[in-house]
């Protein structure tokens, strides 16, 4: 079989996995191509899934990042893509992908073991992996793809993000006058430990020290030192670097 053949294969949803286990096997140009469109398509006679304009009229946006970003896919711990344009619709956990000519499709993700999404302007990557995990504690949690803000030997830190719809409310005397149906933005934050237990956190000092409590005056003296605010993911991502190095 050539590596052509091979790596079409993976592609196609209604045919056994089987491609070469060399790790320089990574589609370019037009096989790349080919095989994005593939990853595209149906499992039954290979139908195209189009993505349609079922949001419009709603405010607010059912992605993560509201714009086109760059990313990098990896399929079976083995191919590799890069400069995928894509968008992560967090409300329906699926993943659209935009072709050169403008079009866009909806990526079967059944082999995706991760991706990495970079913001529009370039400045920040997001790194998305199911997490099953933790599926003990939310179950629609532990299907979806997670952003990993930070992981270490002792401790991971995930954002869940998420979607709820509010819909428009017309009707009565304390009507909310809301004339629109409209996606509203619920991330989740959650900490999943060594041992693979994970509980779900409230970006807040208090909670920080509580995670970290074998270790809470050094901490503590941290906090203090270097200024940093334990409400945001950047403090405790410094937090949880520091804590791994003690």
């Amino acid at each position: 079989m050539d590596v052509k053949t091979a790596l079409t294969s993976l592609f196609i949803l209604a045919a056994p996995v089987c491609f070469a286990q060399q790790q320089n096997n990574i589609p370019t140009g037009l096989n790349a191509q080919q095989n994005l469109n593939e990853l595209a398509s149906d499992r039954i006679g290979g139908l195209v899934r189009t993505y349609d304009n079922r949001y419009s009229g709603i405010k607010g946006t059912p992605f993560f990042l509201e714009n086109w970003g760059k990313a990098s896919l990896v399929l079976n711990g083995k191919t590799k893509y890069d400069n995928v344009v894509l968008k992560y619709n967090v409300y329906d956990n699926t993943i659209l992908y935009r072709k050169p000519d403008g079009s866009v499709l909806e990526l079967n993700t059944n082999n995706l073991d991760y991706f990495i999404l970079q913001d529009s302007l370039g400045l920040k990557n997001y790194m998305f992996k199911r997490t099953p995990e933790l599926a003990a504690i939310d179950k629609k949690a532990g299907t979806q793809f997670n952003a990993i803000l930070y992981e270490g030997s002792k401790y991971k830190l995930l954002l869940n993000p998420s979607k709820s719809l509010l819909k428009a409310d017309y009707k009565g005397g304390y009507s909310a006058n809301r004339t629109h149906d409209e996606l509203l933005t619920e991330n989740a934050y959650y900490i999943v430990k060594s041992d693979k237990t994970a509980q779900k956190v409230k970006l807040n000092k208090k909670n920080l020290l509580k995670v970290l409590a074998n270790e809470q005056q050094k901490v503590q003296a941290y906090l203090e030192k270097e200024k940093i605010d334990a409400g945001t993911e950047d403090g405790w991502i410094k937090v949880l670097n520091y804590y791994e190095s003690l």
